[in-house]
This record gives C-alpha cells, structure tokens and sequence, in this order.
C-alpha cells in the first residue's frame, strides 16, 4: 500500500490478520483519527509476514495508539494535528504539524528521501524544502468503508 490514507475508522486503519507467509509494503500513508489502531496485526511483529516494509507513515488522533504488535519506525511522522484540508478534500494542508509535515517526507524508493514526494494519496505540488513537481494533479479515488473491521475512507 502506497500514498494511501485511512481516515476516522471505526476500528483499526489497517489490519494484517495471521498473513500465513506473506509480505507487505506500506509507505508515504497516512493514518489519522482511526477509532482504535492506525496499523495492527493479530500477532506480534506483523506475525507471519515473511517480509514487511513500513517506511515514511503519518500518524495522528488514533484512538489507542498508533500501531499494536508492530514496531514504531524511526522514519514515522507524528501529526499533531488534522494534516487535510478538509473532511472531504483529502489534499494536505499547510498547517505545521500536520499537513505541512508530511510534505516532502515521502519516499520514491526504499531508503531513498526525495524532497518532492509527499505522504498521502494528493500531491501538494511541492515539497516541504521548496522543490517541484509531485506529479500530475490527477483526481483521487476515495472510498467510504463504513463502520466495519476497516471502517472510514481510505484514498
């Protein structure tokens, strides 16, 4: 999962159940206002997932904590506040602490910063440093996932 966001679920942002082997890559996401976890798995350090990736995610207003039986990464962002521009418009704002500090603090490919990348599914444009691009403008695809296991938006 890449540039995505999970946003006021009613449980965990993102769940890996007993993955039997698998692997998972979640990168430049954002987790925020998730009414229990933002990233949990049913056993400890991701359980079974052969291999698993959890590089440059924000994280912020999660109801319990920011992750369960998965270790904090160094590269994490904490948002101190609403990183969106609105309820419904999934763009980062610039507010500091929030929007701004997930401009710019994204990765193109594992351990490599690129200034113009951002966290989330919207580029802002620019990054944090000043910088260009981030990409074409493209629309968004959001979906309401309801009050499920998952619950919220994700983008």
């Amino acid at each position: 999962m890449t540039n995505a966001t999970t946003v006021s679920g009613a449980g965990n942002g993102l769940h890996f159940a007993d993955a039997g082997g698998a692997a998972a890559m979640v990168k430049d996401c954002i987790f925020y206002g998730n009414s229990v976890y933002g990233m949990s798995s049913a056993t400890a350090a991701a359980g079974n997932l052969i291999t698993y990736i959890f590089r440059n995610n924000a994280f912020g207003a999660n109801g319990t904590a920011n992750y369960s039986n998965i270790t904090a990464e160094s590269t994490d962002v904490t948002l101190t506040g609403n990183p969106f521009v609105s309820s419904t418009d999934f763009g980062l704002n610039s507010t500091a602490g929030a929007g701004a500090a997930c401009k710019g603090a994204g990765v193109t490919n594992l351990g490599s910063a690129n200034a113009a990348r951002d966290i989330g599914p919207i580029p802002s444009g620019g990054g944090a440093a000043g910088g260009g691009g981030g990409g074409g403008g493209g629309g968004r695809i959001s979906h309401n996932l309801g009050s499920g296991p998952l619950g919220g938006y994700i983008s």
